[in-house]
């Protein structure tokens, strides 16, 4: 009997291991940081200013990251002194494993400002999974996408979807994006190629506080 009880301490020593879950994401990690038997996790690739004070991440994702439908959002969570934040971004699917994160500086932003500043190329994101409502419509018809600032960044991950279609061709599309200066704006070479492939794909940047300041978004 004595015999069969320290046989099973180890048993008993490795299923502790397995149930505790940490445990095992932080064994997996040391082989690969992508590794993991419960989080979806993505490496930085690439880092890229995207504007003034934005950054865009490409972003290699593992098994677990669950793609959301264009225009939805992820939670993001990221650790700052210790502390783990959670924030939710727009990301656009750029291929089977990869995605791009693009972030907006915020005044007094914690976890914008750690994105902008301190993540590099190599650091770990950890996703939740994806929702909202801001989705393409199931009808094909003449569609208008409105964007200020940052919120430009569902709207880009709508047109790569629609870029992947027939619709690009098929249907008006029509992108309104005020920003306050030129510097502001984001994406503008990747709209221009749009507008090159897509005869029906049409853009108009606003920007309200440059000398000739545009007029902003009103109901006209």
């Amino acid at each position: 009997m004595h015999v069969l009880e320290k046989a099973k301490k180890p048993l008993n020593a490795l299923k502790d291991s397995v149930v505790d879950v940490n445990a095992v994401n932080f064994w997996l990690q040391k082989f690969n940081p992508l590794w993991s038997g419960s989080q979806a996790l993505g490496k930085v690739v690439q880092k890229e200013n995207a504007a003034n004070d934005m950054v865009s991440f490409t972003i290699q994702i593992n098994r677990l990251f669950k793609f959301g439908q264009a225009g939805q959002h992820h939670p993001v969570f990221i650790r700052v002194n210790g502390i783990r934040y959670e924030r939710t971004y727009s990301l656009t699917q750029l291929d089977a494993q990869h995605v791009l994160l693009s972030v907006k500086k915020v005044d007094a932003g914690i976890v914008s400002s750690y994105l902008v500043e301190k993540t590099q190329v190599g650091d770990i994101i950890e996703f939740g999974q994806p929702f909202g409502e801001m989705k393409l419509p199931s009808t094909r018809s003449p569609l208008i996408l409105l964007a200020a600032g940052s919120g430009i960044t569902p709207m880009l991950s709508l047109l790569k979807a629609l870029s992947q279609t027939k619709d690009m061709s098929e249907q008006p599309i029509q992108l309104l994006y005020w920003v306050k200066r030129h510097a502001d704006a984001a994406f503008k070479a990747r709209f221009d190629e749009l507008a090159a492939q897509y005869p029906n794909f049409k853009f108009q940047i606003f920007f309200t506080q440059e000398a000739q300041a545009d007029a902003r978004l009103g109901a006209s």
